[in-house]
């Protein structure tokens, strides 16, 4: 699907299986083949998934929390259906004041190619060469559609943010929802949102136009994800009915009436919470690293290991100014691969301490860029050192032999000097099982369990010319093997199902294998020997603790800082042009630590009425409550005169006196 994508996108081919092609607008047919994307990945089980993503140390190159080193187990892992593989910081650490030097700082990567060679690691839909990160409550879903943001390379992000609660009335003078009343909510196990209520919807929806869900959201029991048909099921009414799917759950929000219609403001019903936490953020962006800025990366533990793997990098004081630190001219390198491989602590558990002692025995051949090493799974080697041994390079020369004979007569003796290491051959195949890839082969019955060059039957020849032309037309001979690695699938040393998922092909080399094997074997480690957190490091001492402040995991640096005796970069000015490439800064921490509450309530009340009415009256009639009480008191004085007045004059009508004249 993305080969066709790309290829239609560039013109170079018109075939179409997916119905990407039925737009003309340039977004449109992206965001058909996300979906798509999406409809396939969710086929694959979770541990496949994890396996197909970064590890921590491929995307964080650095971290600290309040001046203190963070590792990996800082972190833990979950899987978004766009996104892959997502790593959540969980320390529970604690800040006594805002500011960036109580925040979180890291170095991080996002692997467009590497420093060894160009080789883009992207998909033909990815758009930017960023990180997708999002700020949010514990209790939270990382909801990256609504509060995710971009930190794009070559870009220092500073983010400050502060925490707010509101809190809304209900009817009547609002509507929201209070805790337990979410109706059809998909996310139970979170805290309730506006926007989780209308994912749970547009389930719904999907549900009912399109007979089945979209992977990005959680879905109800009732409902199945929308799926893409396998390869042999292929056909043009399947094409018909993938080409209507996708259609269907790009353009689902067609199928609803008009957001300015009531009936299209209630399809969903969704209401605001009663009460709610949110982060504010402001973000301001630089430049990262600086035109001169010889990048730092990582502790001296962490460089440490780095050099390590390096084989101890370059040795001696160079000059870490130089455009050339090997002292030559600068050329393209060979894609050989660095030499990684699982920590002494993840040995143990997955193999013996006879294997962990392998790594100091034979560093020729651990340490060796020209040779990829397979430690315990998904090698099968029943060997000394569980080890299965390839040739970095599918074209290294067909005669060389990862170890030495010393038993070929003088007629075909080039074949005891052209090996890769001075280990002898019966010492090499106690320890290794090496899988042949280009590489001619010597004719010798059981050459893989250490047999030694031998034919008998020369011995018995009269003269020594028929003696070497016997050695040189039998045991001298090399056989030649495939340069194919597809041929591994036909190798019983190598997992068949690990082989299965990675699916190898002639474009591949060594340097793929042994990068998928290291993430599987970590993976497979994890699953069994743990609590259902996927939790990945380069290195952890045995005696790691669980407490943040004392965790003594040393994760591997990513590429490493730019001095002279990092080898994975031939300067220092090489170095800083690939973090300009691929580098980022990110930083975060609290503004303030006072959080601001906004409660609603009514702004008119019963109090409020009443004194807007005695004050309008007051204003417009001349009354207030003294003309009222005056106007009361008024009434009843001239109550009482008026009775007094009506008393006196019935006294004076009924008086008994009368006046005589004599």
């Amino acid at each position: 699907m993305l080969k066709q994508f790309e290829g239609l996108e560039e013109k170079t081919i018109t075939s179409d299986d997916y119905g990407i092609s039925t737009s003309n607008m340039t977004m449109q047919r992206l965001n058909r083949a996300r979906v798509m994307l999406r409809l396939m990945m969710n086929k694959l089980s979770d541990s496949d998934r994890v396996r197909a993503g970064y590890s921590f140390t491929d995307i964080v190159t650095e971290c600290t929390f309040a001046g203190k080193t963070c590792t990996s187990s800082d972190f833990v892992s979950f899987l978004h259906p766009d996104y892959g593989i997502c790593y959540s910081f969980v320390s529970d650490r604690e800040i006594t004041r805002p500011g960036a030097e109580q925040g979180l700082r890291m170095l991080m990567t996002v692997n467009q190619d590497s420093p060894h060679f160009t080789e883009f690691d992207f998909l033909p839909t990815t758009d930017s060469s960023t990180i997708r990160a999002i700020i949010h409550m514990p209790e939270e879903y990382p909801d990256f559609s609504k509060n995710g943001f971009k930190i794009g390379a070559s870009t220092q992000a500073m983010i400050a943010f502060s925490k707010t609660g509101k809190g809304r009335l209900d009817k009547p003078y609002s509507e929201c929802t209070s805790p337990g009343e979410e109706g059809e909510n998909y996310y139970k196990n979170y805290t309730y949102t506006f926007n989780l209520c209308q994912h749970s919807c547009l389930q719904r929806l999907a549900w009912e136009h399109c007979k089945c869900v979209d992977p990005l959201y959680r879905k109800g029991d009732e409902h199945t994800y929308c799926s893409t048909p396998t390869e042999s099921q292929y056909t043009l009414r399947i094409r018909s009915i993938i080409v209507h799917l996708v259609l269907c759950l790009v353009n689902l929000t067609s199928h609803t009436p008009p957001p300015d219609t009531e009936e299209g403001r209630t399809v969903c019903d969704c209401k605001s919470p009663c009460t709610e936490s949110a982060l504010q953020k402001t973000v301001t962006y630089g430049v990262y690293p600086s035109a001169k800025y010889k990048v730092a990366a990582g502790t001296q533990e962490q460089r440490g290991v780095l050099l390590d793997i390096l084989g101890g990098g370059r040795q001696g004081d160079g000059d870490e100014d130089s455009d050339d630190y090997d002292g030559t001219t600068p050329t393209t390198k060979d894609p050989l691969c660095l030499p990684e491989w699982l920590t002494d602590n993840e040995v143990l558990k997955a193999t013996d301490v006879n294997a962990l002692a392998c790594r100091a025995s034979y560093k020729s051949i651990y340490n060796n860029p020209n040779i990829t090493v397979i430690q315990g799974y998904p090698c099968l080697s029943t060997k000394r050192c569980k080890s299965c041994v390839m040739f970095t390079d599918p074209l290294h020369p067909i005669w060389d032999w990862p170890c030495s004979y010393s038993d070929y007569p003088s007629v075909c003796k080039k074949f005891n000097d052209n090996s890769t290491s001075s280990i002898s051959c019966s010492e090499f195949f106690d320890a290794f099982d090496f899988i042949p890839t280009g590489v001619n082969v010597p004719n010798i019955t059981n050459w893989n369990t250490g047999a030694l060059p031998s034919a008998t039957n020369c011995d018995s020849a009269s003269a020594s010319t028929s003696t070497d032309t016997c050695w040189s037309q039998t045991v001298c001979v090399r056989n030649e093997s495939s340069h194919d690695l597809t041929k591994l699938k036909q190798n019983p040393l190598i997992d068949k199902e690990f082989l299965d998922y990675i699916n190898v092909d002639d474009s591949m080399d060594p340097c793929f294998v042994q990068e998928q094997a290291l993430t599987a074997a970590r993976w497979r480690l994890d699953q069994n020997g743990g609590n259902g957190r996927r939790r990945r490091s380069i290195s952890m001492s045995s005696n790691s603790t669980t407490d943040p402040a004392v965790n003594l995991t040393v994760d591997k640096p990513g590429f490493g800082s730019c001095e002279y005796a990092n080898s994975n970069f031939k300067s220092a000015a090489d170095c800083i042009k690939w973090y300009r490439r691929n580098g980022l800064m990110f930083e975060m921490y609290y503004e303030t630590l006072l959080v601001q509450s906004y409660t609603q309530g009514p702004s008119y009340n019963l109090v409020t009425m009443l004194s807007d009415v005695a004050g309008h009256a007051g204003l417009w009639l001349g009354l207030s409550v003294i003309s009222i009480v005056e106007f009361i008191a008024l009434f009843f004085m001239g109550e009482i005169a008026n009775r007094e007045e009506q008393s006196r004059k019935k006294t004076l009508q009924r008086s008994p006196y009368s006046i005589d004249a004599n």
